[in-house]
């Protein structure tokens, strides 16, 4: 009963964590666009459909169209743009229910891992693993599409303490919660002298 109600408070620490920081100290992550009319009418206007786009497009047929693609490249400007064509509801409540599923699903990975970290239930084992698996989830996707997609350093600065830092609490959470389990650290018998 304790590792679910561990699950379930390291799920609402990651999900309340999330609506906080990017409420707050993430809004420092993005930049307005001064020419936000103009960009979103271009957007409606040459954006075909929802989806995920580089600019400039990488290309692969021939040589001259790989030149050209390095020249453009080179001299910039390069970006990648995601596109919701219908747009969505602010604050949408399917976006929270989501939210939270994905919370309770990341909990309940984490708690697997911390358990198997600690299976004698030490406190800094446990929050060990859950900081190392912040750590290694924050750098294995955001630090590695800052390299690769040029994500801004800024940006990527704030994602990298999202998730490190949910984790990192989510997992000190978990640990209190679970406790020690029923035996450890008790002398389990006696010693015969002889």
């Amino acid at each position: 009963m304790r590792f679910l109600l561990a699950i379930l408070a390291g799920a609402v620490v990651l999900f309340t964590w999330g609506a906080a920081f990017w409420m707050t100290i993430g809004n420092n992550a993005v930049k307005p666009l001064a020419t936000e009319d103009a960009v979103m009418a271009m957007v409606n206007e040459k954006v075909p459909a929802d989806g995920a786009y580089f600019f400039p497009a990488p290309a692969t047929k021939d040589q001259a169209a790989i030149d050209a693609w390095q020249a453009k490249h080179k001299a910039g400007p390069i970006g990648m743009l995601l596109v919701h064509k219908d747009g969505r509801e602010p604050m949408d409540p399917k976006t929270f229910i989501q939210g939270g599923l994905i919370s309770l699903v990341v909990a309940t990975l984490l708690m697997v891992l911390m358990r198997m970290a600690s299976p004698n239930g030490r406190f800094t084992n446990r929050l060990t693993a859950a900081v190392l698996a912040g750590v290694v989830a924050a750098i294995g996707t955001h630090g590695l599409q800052w390299n690769w997609f040029y994500f801004p350093t800024t940006y990527t600065m704030y994602l990298l303490i999202d998730v490190a830092g949910s984790w990192t609490l989510a997992g000190a959470v978990m640990a209190v919660v679970m406790g020690r389990p029923k035996g450890v650290g008790q002398v389990v018998g006696t010693v015969k002298t002889g």
